[in-house]
């Protein structure tokens, strides 16, 4: 970053920059939150879309405190995707408002400082907030003006029941939105919890194409209402991976220079500086800053938006972190020290302001694969009247902030007890469960087991079929698989143009196409009935040593009954067989007491997990790896849900999409005598 940009910085617009992205709005207290409360008249402006005479509300309007008998409101968003880059002359009109936050109008992109194109919704990064009521309906215009690329949105977390069309997956929901377009999603906010949109296209969540959903409810109502005081909008703390260029540039891969895809920085809310290890130089841009005041208790929203196979690390200095919800599911309340998380995952923490009254690192560290550069990032909590930077030395990677007790340890093993750390499958759920989850036996299993296989030069330069390929840090070229098989979309979304596809693009473990020979692809699908109780144990057979793969699953929330690693210590690479021996013998330990919820999990290297859901959302659901360069060469599956009949009909006008492959005729222009016949 050059020096003339930094003293524009400085002097424009990030002199105490304290990164609030949002007017401080107060959530009710215990006192003032009761069931029996009335629901106090709104004085807010709003507009009324003409078309259907439909009453809209801003996103300022919905950013509201959540009140019993409050009336739903139907909550407008327009979101313009662009081409855009870090540092553009936007920043050197932008000043900061009264409080020293960025007017929300600002479209200065920061980043750590290190100029690249990336791509942005309204010139953000994040993205715009969306934060709601239960019940609230979403209505979001998507305008693609991204020249020569498609796009679809995915609201991860929003189970999309009656509306799997808006669920954003392409060629399966829905087609892509192309350039030029402007598609509108419509949901209803009908699962409380700490969600986020991304983009579910390519590689585009990692270029900047995500932003937090937060769905609220009464705190009366909040089985996590005890425990805190406020739920304030500038409170959710959004953490990402970071390349210095496009992600396309390391797919498939390159083969010498910067191979692998483990990014060089992470940005906590955007922001963040870059230490350089070559020129031991650091930029000198602004860390996002989170405000308290002493003697509050705060509920702080963590959302995990990596994209790589890294793990986030957050660790606040001086304080402790009441851990209570993951993915929108509350959980009852367990202290901890550190919270790890991996693409896809959020975690709700409260934070008890009882500290003395000063300025605090946040540090967040990249695990895994990206510890070999001790990728880190660092933002700020401050107490109300503090000094602008923390009188402590900023923590180094190696030399961390203290965490005695973690939760979410990246080994997994917690079978037995540990005063260490915390696993997901000891957490215990705040909420009510399904009876049919605790039964003995669900209604059907799915067994799934994913691992790379790797091509030989021969095949995949040597013809035309030109397959899609992968270049890992080390080794040659890889593909995904599960149960063999490389998922690939059909040329149509089966959701809405089911007779489009021919059958034999679909296939499974149990239905592969007879021409497999080392692995097959297709269009991977399982078909479920509706309201079936479905268990599926998921298997890592890659086998790499803190390679922890994140699978989330579309349209459901799910119970994790299992998580472990083989109790056999002579297994050094576990397989479907061996584990489900294990289960033959009894030693699969299936938890039927309070089980946590989750829609995203980590399955533990060379170990496996097993949960269960209702499958009562009818549609097509993608279940796959959300390490951002895995779903493209096919870890991931599609779950049918119900049948044709079980569906809503598709929205009328909605867009199709499809192969043109129309008759060949000669190119002899046709003499006039055939013509006069």
């Amino acid at each position: 970053m050059k020096t003339s940009n930094l003293s524009r910085f400085r002097r424009l617009l990030f002199r105490n920059v304290n990164s609030l992205f949002f007017s401080v709005l107060l959530i009710c207290s215990l006192i003032q939150c009761s069931c029996a409360a009335v629901q106090k008249p709104q004085n807010n402006k709003e507009k009324v879309l003409n078309a259907s005479n439909v009453v809209l509300s801003s996103s300022e309007e919905c950013a509201r405190e959540c009140r019993p008998n409050g009336k739903p409101k139907t909550c407008y968003y327009k979101f313009t995707a662009e081409l855009y880059t870090v540092l553009s002359e936007a920043c050197d009109i932008c000043t900061p408002s009264d409080n020293n936050t960025l007017h929300d109008s600002c479209q200065c992109v920061v980043g750590d400082g290190v100029e690249r194109a990336v791509l942005t919704i309204n010139r953000k990064i994040p993205g715009p907030s969306i934060r709601l009521c239960k019940g609230d309906t979403a209505v979001i215009d998507v305008v693609n003006k991204m020249e020569g690329t498609e796009l679809t949105l995915h609201w991860h977390g929003i189970l999309q029941n009656g509306s799997p069309w808006y669920d954003g997956v392409p060629m399966l929901t829905q087609c892509p939105i192309p350039h030029g377009v402007t598609f509108r999603y419509q949901w209803v906010a009908d699962n409380p919890g700490t969600h986020f949109w991304h983009a579910h296209t390519g590689l585009q969540k990692m270029d900047g194409l995500y932003g937090s959903i937060v769905v609220g409810v009464p705190r009366c109502v909040d089985p996590s209402g005890p425990y805190y005081d406020e739920d304030k909008p500038d409170h959710v703390i959004v953490l990402s991976d970071w390349f210095h260029e496009l992600a396309n540039e390391r797919f498939p891969g390159r083969q010498s220079v910067r191979r692998g895809q483990a990014p060089p920085s992470c940005l906590i809310n955007g922001k963040g500086r870059y230490e350089d290890p070559i020129t031991n130089t650091t930029t000198k841009t602004p860390l996002s800053v989170f405000t308290v005041k002493k003697g509050r208790k705060y509920r702080f929203r963590m959302i995990c938006a990596f994209c790589s196979v890294c793990i986030s690390q957050l660790v606040i200095e001086g304080h402790r972190m009441k851990a209570i919800a993951t993915d929108g599911e509350a959980f009852v309340p367990v202290d901890v020290d550190a919270i790890n998380a991996l693409s896809g995952e959020r975690y709700d923490f409260v934070l008890n302001a009882d500290q003395p009254v000063g300025t605090y690192w946040i540090q967040l560290r990249a695990l895994g694969e990206c510890s070999e550069n001790k990728v880190q990032q660092f933002a700020i909590l401050r107490y109300e009247g503090a000094p602008e930077k923390p009188t402590s030395p900023q923590p180094t990677y190696d030399n961390c902030l203290p965490m005695p007790v973690l939760l979410n340890p990246v080994d997994g093993l917690c079978e037995e007890p540990r005063t260490d750390a915390v696993c997901i499958n000891q957490l215990k759920s705040d909420e009510k469960i399904d009876p049919g989850i605790l039964a003995p036996n669900p209604d059907v299993r799915i067994y799934l087991s994913y691992k790379f296989s790797e091509f030989n030069t021969t095949r995949l330069y040597g013809t035309k079929e030109y397959e899609t390929f992968l270049i890992p840090p080390t080794g040659p070229p890889i593909v995904s698989l599960i149960d063999g098989i490389s998922y690939e979309f059909p040329s149509s979304p089966p959701l809405t143009q089911p007779k489009d596809i021919p059958p034999e693009q679909f296939c499974n473990g149990h239905n592969r196409p007879p021409d497999c020979g080392e692995f097959c692809k297709c269009t991977h699908t399982h078909h479920v009935k509706k309201n079936s109780i479905v268990e599926v144990m998921t298997v890592d057979e890659v086998g790499v040593a803190q390679l922890h793969h994140p699978f989330h699953l579309h349209g459901h929330a799910f119970r994790v009954i299992s998580m472990a690693r083989s109790p056999d210590k002579n297994i050094t690479k576990i397989s479907m067989k061996h584990v489900r021996d294990l289960d033959k013998k009894g030693l699969i330990r299936r938890r039927f007491d309070l089980p946590p919820g989750k829609d995203t999990i980590p399955v533990p290297s060379n170990g496996y997990v097993v949960f269960r859901f209702r499958a009562n959302n009818p549609g097509w659901w993608l279940y796959h790896c959300h390490f951002v360069y895995h779903p493209p060469i096919g870890m991931e599956i599609a779950i049918h849900v119900g049948n044709q009949s079980d569906l809503s009909p598709v929205p009328s006008g909605f867009p199709k999409c499809g192969n043109y492959i129309p008759p060949i005729r000669s190119s002899r222009r046709p003499d006039r005598k055939s013509q006069s016949h």
